[in-house]
């Protein structure tokens, strides 16, 4: 599916309470995003600074096809007692809002539920299906200090299963095994697919013939990646793009995946015509295969 994902209040206009509204608008917001995409959907993100008010959000947005329009907001009231999830929709005929309340309530915060809003602009004017989400109530002490503990990922993970009707398995890699001394020699990457295949095995992302020949159960194995991520996978990543001459920087293939990797990660994919997202997916590992 197609989303159109966006942070709530244009210009950075948002409540201030416990916590600053834009802020856990925009952590939520760039969780989503990797959340949906790692479920293999398709995301387009509007931040509050690319559009000056809700009109030319819309507009944005009806520019092109999406399947959904999501605003991601955080609630805040005067009297602190108001806490909780609710998800606004301008009329009551989607199961997936109230999916998604389920889902943020689940995690702890009380489910106030859907509310129909005819008054709203996104909800009103949006030509693909629109919801509101308003993540808790920065204003609620319970509900901040609940929102520090579990951080923005699970809530966006709600938030995307609730949409989907679809179970989020990340296989992204964050911790591996010890990484090897940092290289600074270009590598000669004769048996890099054979390293590749057998490190894969050795994490658990396959159980694939290591013979130095790329192919679907090679591609099949490998993990997706992202900035954080680090071990000996990210080395392997890291000498690949080093041997097709992209500059990585002082460290070389350190086997951690930092701003460098990620930079020579977006221009490899721009290179190759795929989306310039930083994140090394099944098409991004393809053509790095060459496949």
């Amino acid at each position: 599916m197609k989303f159109f994902v966006s942070a709530g209040h244009p210009m950075y206009k948002g409540a201030a309470g416990i916590l600053d509204e834009t802020v856990v608008d925009r952590a939520v917001v760039k969780e989503l995003d990797l959340v949906l995409r790692e479920m293999g959907h398709i995301v387009t993100v509007l931040n509050s600074e690319s559009a000056k008010d809700y009109v030319e959000e819309v507009q944005v947005a009806n520019s092109s096809s999406y399947d959904w329009y999501v605003d991601i907001h955080a609630n805040c009231y005067h009297k602190e007692s108001a806490n909780g999830v609710e998800t606004l929709v301008y009329a009551d005929n989607k199961p997936q809002a109230h999916a998604i309340s389920k889902n943020i309530s689940d995690l702890g915060f009380y489910n106030r539920g859907v509310k129909t809003r005819t008054d709203l602009y996104i909800l009103k004017n949006t030509k693909a299906k629109a919801l509101l989400v308003e993540c808790f109530f920065i204003s609620n002490q319970n509900d901040c200090d609940l929102y520090n503990k579990i951080g923005p990922k699970k809530i966006a993970i709600a938030i995307a299963e609730g949409l989907t009707g679809e179970k989020y398995k990340s296989n992204v890699t964050v911790i591996e095994k010890p990484v090897n001394t940092p290289s600074q020699v270009k590598p000669t990457n004769d048996n890099w697919v054979r390293r590749l295949q057998q490190e894969c095995n050795m994490q658990g992302f396959s159980n694939q013939k290591v013979d130095g020949y790329p192919g679907p159960n090679t591609l099949k194995g490998c993990p997706i990646m992202r900035q954080g991520a680090r071990g000996n996978i990210t080395k392997l990543l890291q000498e690949k793009l080093i041997n097709l001459g992209y500059n990585l920087g002082q460290y070389g293939a350190d086997g951690v995946f930092g701003a460098a990797t990620y930079n020579a990660v977006v221009k490899f994919q721009k290179a190759n015509g795929l989306t310039p997202d930083g994140i090394v997916g099944q098409n991004t590992w393809r053509k790095l295969l060459n496949l």
